[in-house]
C-alpha cells in the first residue's frame, strides 16, 4: 500500500487510544506516522479508563500503563467529548469523527480517530521507516520465555495444542513463563512434563518488558506479545500462524516460525 496523505491542512487529530496495551500501541504507532506527516496528534486515554462512559457502553477496560511505558515525547489527554462517542459510526459526521474498524489505515482521518489501524501491510512500512513507540527495555535474558494469555483469550484446545507443540519445538528443558493464568500454566505442564517452567509474570509493565528482553518468545495469541517482540531483543520465536496471517511478522530478518492454531 502507499502510505500518501491526501491532505494535512494542519489538521489536529485526537486519537482515542481502546482495548489492551497491543492495541493501544497500533493506535500509537498509526499517531506517529501521522505526525510524520505534519499533523498534531493527540492521544485521549479516556475509554482507557473506568469512568461514566465505559461504565454505561460496558466497556472492557485493561490496566492503563502505555504512558509508563513509552519513552517517546508524545501529548497525551484524558476528556470526555460525547458527540465525538456518538457521531464515531454515523454517516454524516465522518468529517469530525469516525470508527474505522480493525484494519483502515485513513489517509485523511477524521478530527476524531477511532480504530484499531491492525494492517499488516501498513505495520511492514511503519517498521521499516521508524514510526514505532519506544521503550526502555531491561538487560538481556538468555533461554526461552513464553506468553502464556489467558484472561479474555478463549481457551480452546486448538490454544493449548499450539503451546504443546510450540515447546517440543524449542526443545528447551527450562522455558520462563509470563501468564496471567496458573490454570493454563498448569495445564501445559502436564502436556509437558520434561521442561521446567519458572513464572516470572508481574504487572502489565514487567511482564511486557521481560518478554522484550528475551532474544527467543514463544509468541500467544495476542497483539501483547507479538509487539513485545517487535519492539524488544528478540531474534527467534514461535508465532500463532492465525496472528502471523493478520499481522505479519514483527519483525524483518530474524527467524519466525509459525505453527497454526
Amino acid at each position: 500500500m502507499g502510505l500518501t496523505v491526501i491532505s494535512n491542512m494542519n489538521k489536529c487529530i485526537t486519537i482515542w487510544l481502546f482495548g489492551g496495551l497491543g492495541n493501544q500501541l497500533f493506535q500509537i504507532q498509526y499517531g506517529i506516522w501521522l505526525k510524520s506527516m505534519g499533523y498534531s496528534v493527540v492521544f485521549n486515554s479516556y475509554l482507557c479508563k473506568v469512568n461514566v462512559s465505559t461504565n454505561l457502553l460496558r466497556w472492557c477496560v485493561h490496566e492503563y500503563v502505555l504512558e509508563e511505558l513509552i519513552a517517546d515525547e508524545l501529548l497525551f489527554d484524558s476528556y470526555i467529548e460525547p458527540f465525538a462517542l456518538i457521531s464515531s459510526k454515523m454517516k454524516y459526521f465522518d468529517f469530525y469523527s469516525k470508527f474505522y474498524g480493525v484494519t483502515y489505515i485513513p489517509l485523511a482521518p477524521s478530527r476524531n480517530a477511532f480504530g484499531y489501524f491492525q494492517c499488516s501491510e501498513f505495520s511492514v512500512e511503519a517498521f521499516e521507516n521508524g514510526f514505532l513507540p519506544h521503550i526502555t527495555i531491561p538487560k538481556e535474558r538468555e533461554g526461552w520465555v513464553m506468553h502464556l494469555r489467558g484472561g479474555d483469550v478463549v481457551v480452546d484446545k486448538n490454544v493449548i495444542s499450539y503451546y504443546a507443540r510450540a515447546i517440543h519445538r524449542v526443545d528447551a528443558s527450562i522455558v520462563h513463563v509470563v501468564t496471567n493464568s496458573e490454570e493454563l500454566l498448569n495445564r501445559i505442564k502436564i502436556l509437558c512434563p520434561q521442561t521446567e517452567f519458572v513464572n516470572i509474570g508481574s504487572c502489565v509493565i514487567s511482564d511486557f518488558t521481560s518478554l522484550a528482553c528475551f532474544e527467543n518468545v514463544i509468541l500467544g495469541p495476542s497483539t501483547f506479545s507479538w509487539w513485545a517482540a517487535r519492539l524488544g531483543l528478540c531474534k527467534n520465536a514461535i508465532i500463532p500462524k492465525s496472528i502471523q496471517q493478520s499481522l505479519g511478522s514483527p519483525k524483518k530478518g530474524s527467524q519466525f516460525e509459525a505453527i497454526f492454531s
